[in-house]
């Protein structure tokens, strides 16, 4: 009988290792899909960013070459009256 419990100990514990490294194994993937999924949202974030600040600046050229198109149309108007 003792030899049987002992013997059902030692597999019990090298179950309990088996799951042991099996749980380690998916905290380290877990951790390396975490760092992955914080590296992806950082490099979207710039990309929105980069995005609006290029919407911006064409948003600001337009309205120059708009006021600059009235400024000629004006002068132009002005000097065809003289």
């Amino acid at each position: 009988m003792f030899e049987d419990l002992s013997a059902r100990v030692k597999l019990d514990e090298e179950e309990t290792a088996r799951l042991q490294m099996e749980r380690d194994e998916l905290l380290q993937k877990d951790a390396t899909a975490s760092e992955w999924a914080g590296e992806l949202l950082a490099e979207l974030e710039t990309e929105r960013d980069l995005k609006l600040k290029a919407k911006d600046r064409s948003t600001a050229l337009q309205q120059r070459a708009d006021r600059a198109i009235r400024e000629h149309d004006e002068a132009r108007g002005v000097a065809d009256s003289l």
